[in-house]
């Protein structure tokens, strides 16, 4: 079927942007992001006639998955909107899926704006030009992730709640937050705390 007038324009909008970015040879990397996110949501956008609302409810964020009645449906607006997530496919965002390793590097590295990475890749198992190459080498040159110890990172392994933890306890502290322990905080009145690993 067709799609919708308004997410059509905005498709027509973004390409325009593309276009005028892609004739200016001294468009600056800041710009080059702007219009390929602004693309990135005009693809994620459309909407096809009749199916955009279903009793009522609008999908979110373009994705087919997500509706505006969900309980995660602002946080995946904001996370698009802010290019800090995109889709699993063009109109799929797989809100139950597993979050893999190298997904949550990437989003840390979006946050700071992608900042330009001087060294390789440390790691055996990270492909180049992968969506979360740069990322994980910006995470390992700031000491965020330290993979595995064997060379590897796991970029697409599911990550533990555990290694969650530990990089963002090592994000926070490269910002320079404060990530000193209260007084209170007792670690084993966790019934699983001998459980955690010693990193």
């Amino acid at each position: 079927g067709s799609y919708t007038d308004a997410s059509w324009k905005a498709l027509q909008d973004a390409l325009a942007k593309a276009e005028e970015v892609l004739q200016d040879k001294d468009a600056d990397q800041v710009t080059v992001n702007e219009a390929y996110n602004l693309l990135q949501k005009a693809v994620n956008g459309l909407q096809q006639e009749g199916f955009e609302k279903v009793e009522g409810i609008t999908n979110v964020g373009g994705f087919i998955d997500v509706k505006s009645t969900d309980w995660f449906a602002k946080a995946v607006q904001y996370a698009v909107d802010e290019g800090l997530m995109n889709g699993t496919s063009s109109n799929t965002f797989t809100p139950n899926g597993d979050t893999t390793r190298g997904m949550i590097v990437t989003i840390l590295y979006r946050m700071e704006g992608k900042p330009a990475v001087l060294e390789a890749c440390p790691f055996t198992d990270v492909k180049a030009g992968a969506y979360y190459e740069r990322a994980i080498v910006w995470a390992a040159e700031n000491g965020i992730v330290k993979g595995y110890g064997n060379g590897c990172f796991g970029p697409d392994d599911q990550i533990t709640r555990e290694q969650m933890a530990a990089i963002l306890y090592r994000y926070a502290k490269n910002r320079g937050l404060d990530v000193s322990v209260g007084e209170n905080t007792n670690i084993l009145s966790y019934d699983d705390a001998l459980d955690i690993s010693e990193y």
